[in-house]
């Protein structure tokens, strides 16, 4: 096996002091003299591996959806009654507004960028196309034999709405509210609706 190579070993160093100085700072007022200075390097090091701030940006928004989904992801191995299975998916992505990781700072200063910046939209697109894809696939096997039944790519998006309505919501309202009788409500809806689905 290979030796990693410096590029290897210092994008994900750079990345993790970007996620830091972003979640300090601010979006707007992290530089790469500040990302360099977290780091104890000098800004040129940088500047060799990403050729600027948005380029580093855009990384960091992949950085924080591999971070996203680890939290969320299900192994389905030891769990084979469908019933259980889909819990542990809707457990899994219903109630990540109380993970910390990734912060919602980091992430909701990313997608503000995205409405003004074309190139971070267009990546945080691809980003969601991808969750998608993984919530289908998590969905169609918790769901076994009956996936044939719906729209699992539909299902997969319904999910994912709710998840960024659930968080964002959850950011703003935590000091005040708890929410969790409401995120139980949102997951029984969409029980109700798979059972619909079964039945008919």
């Amino acid at each position: 096996m290979g030796r990693k190579s410096k590029a290897d070993e210092r994008r994900p160093e750079i990345l993790k002091s970007a996620y830091e100085v972003v979640k300090r700072e601010g979006l707007e007022n992290t530089t790469l003299a500040k990302i360099a200075e977290h780091m104890g390097v000098a800004t040129s090091l940088l500047t060799h591996y990403y050729k600027s701030k948005i380029d580093i940006i855009e990384s960091l928004a992949e950085y924080l959806s591999e971070i996203y989904n680890e939290s969320v992801s299900v192994d389905f191995s030891s769990i084979q009654d469908p019933s259980e299975r889909i819990n542990a998916v809707l457990n899994a992505r219903l109630w990540e507004y109380k993970n910390e990781t990734p912060d919602d700072r980091v992430w909701y200063d990313v997608y503000n960028l995205s409405l003004r910046n074309d190139s971070i939209k267009e990546f945080l697109t691809k980003m969601y196309d991808q969750d998608r894809a993984i919530a289908s696939e998590d969905l169609t096997a918790a769901l076994g034999d009956v996936a044939g039944k719906v729209n699992v790519d539909d299902l997969g998006t319904a999910l994912i709405m709710m998840m960024e309505g659930i968080g964002y919501y959850s950011t703003l309202m935590k000091e005040h509210q708890d929410i969790n009788g409401a995120a139980s409500i949102i997951k029984d809806m969409f029980l109700t609706y798979l059972d619909k689905v079964k039945n008919e």
